[in-house]
């Protein structure tokens, strides 16, 4: 029963080589990253290795798909192939990938922020309660940059990202050093105010004039941390549509454990001026850490294009009189899964979690690309699926399509 049920398995990206890319019914599978490298052209110097460059542009476009879908994306014909013609049918997988897991740290006018304490550290926030309204001037603020990956590693390179230089390279050369926190500070309404649909509430005030505005807005804070977790996942086929849902998520430990330190420059021989304590956590692209090190970068590329998706900010002028006509500096205005679109774009009361989700639906998106190289058979998840559903025999005439799911997989079919 439903042998096509596809997972996720990210230790693919660890062995992944692409000079010489695996090869699945003709088809290249596909990394999540891109890569540079210090190699020479047709020269094998001892000690050359590659490093990440950014997300690889198959999966940007999956992933910015995903975004304006607002949901994940669908494998083509996945509920045929999965349940059968005429049938729908629901199953579970389950996988490890980075999920954020986040932490409240202020809410309310005049509160003191916390800072995030994180495994390897205390850092404190980039800003503070003042810049949301009534105070200031945002309503929502999203900071999600900070110790980002450079993706210029040294100022002189050539062709391939190979540095000019003669080695040794600098030790830290292509370091994931830090995994950047996502920020955000939103804004809600106060509670007199946020039914929307019932007449008798008072109106919300439109300028700082109105004596109403220093209690009608609440600032709240929090942060988010990229974890290597264990996801549970329920998906249901009905009528050709599918759905998703994450029914457990188990935080494991930090994709980089490191705490950036903003005002400490790196001055380590590269053009990345990140540092991130402590510096023995830091990720080489070198030997023995190449595995790890790949596979980090999925989780990076993963979490890079989430941090992409909501960084920036929305608010009022600085006269701050207009309310109504909110001014966006954010590319999460392209979707309505952060903001309120009938509320004068204020972010939803449960941002927090819907920020989460949008980052569940970009991993559970990369299964719509069976190419990508992390795709695996459920029944069997040490073998690449590729895009194929006839799978071929092998020599002994067999079908080498994987096994059917055992109970415990927990796969049911219903007209």
């Amino acid at each position: 029963m439903c042998p096509e049920v596809r997972t996720l398995n990210f230790t693919f990206e660890e062995t992944y080589e692409w000079r010489k890319p695996p090869k699945i019914d003709r088809l290249f599978e596909i990394p999540l990253s891109l890569w540079n490298t210090t190699k020479e052209p047709e020269k094998d110097t001892p000690g050359w290795f590659d490093y990440y460059t950014a997300p690889n542009p198959s999966f940007q476009n999956t992933a910015t798909i995903g975004s304006f879908l607002e949901e994940a994306v669908m494998r083509k014909n996945a509920p045929i192939e999965t349940c059968g013609s005429g049938w729908n049918c629901s199953l579970e997988i389950q996988f490890i990938a980075p999920a954020y897991k986040c932490t409240e740290l202020g809410s309310g006018v005049d509160t003191k922020v916390k800072n995030l304490t994180q495994e390897s550290g205390s850092i404190a926030p980039p800003f503070n309660m003042d810049v949301l309204l009534p105070k200031g001037k945002f309503t929502y603020y999203a900071f999600t940059s900070g110790g980002e990956y450079s993706t210029t590693q040294m100022k002189e390179v050539g062709i391939g990202g190979r540095p000019t230089m003669n080695p040794p390279f600098p030790k830290h050369l292509g370091a994931f050093r830090t995994e950047p926190i996502i920020w955000l500070g939103y804004v809600t309404l106060a509670d007199a105010l946020s039914k929307a649909n019932d007449t008798n509430s008072p109106s919300v005030p439109s300028s700082p004039s109105d004596p109403a505005w220093s209690t009608s807005f609440v600032p709240h804070m929090f942060a988010c941390e990229n974890y290597e977790s264990n996801y549970t996942v329920r998906i249901n086929y009905t009528d050709a549509a599918q759905s998703t849902t994450v029914t457990k998520v188990t935080y494991l430990r930090p994709v980089i454990n490191t705490t950036y330190m903003p005002h400490m420059d790196a001055n380590d021989g590269t053009a990345d001026n990140v540092t991130a304590v402590p510096t023995a956590n830091y990720i080489l692209p070198t030997t023995p850490s190449v595995g790890q090190y790949r596979r980090t970068a999925a989780y990076h590329s993963l979490g890079f294009m989430l941090r992409d998706q909501i960084n920036g900010t929305v608010g009022i002028g600085d006269d701050r009189d207009n309310l109504v006509n909110p001014i966006a500096n954010t590319k999460a205005i392209q979707t309505s899964r952060l903001l309120d679109y009938s509320n004068n774009y204020f972010p939803f009361p449960d941002i927090q979690r819907r920020i989460q989700k949008f980052y569940e639906d970009i991993i559970l998106s990369v299964l719509g690309n069976p190419q990508f190289a992390s795709v695996v058979w459920a029944a069997k998840p040490g073998e690449q699926s590729g895009v194929t559903f006839n799978v071929p025999l092998d020599q002994g005439g067999q079908n080498n399509r994987p096994p059917p799911l055992t109970d415990e997989q927990r796969a049911y079919l219903y007209p």
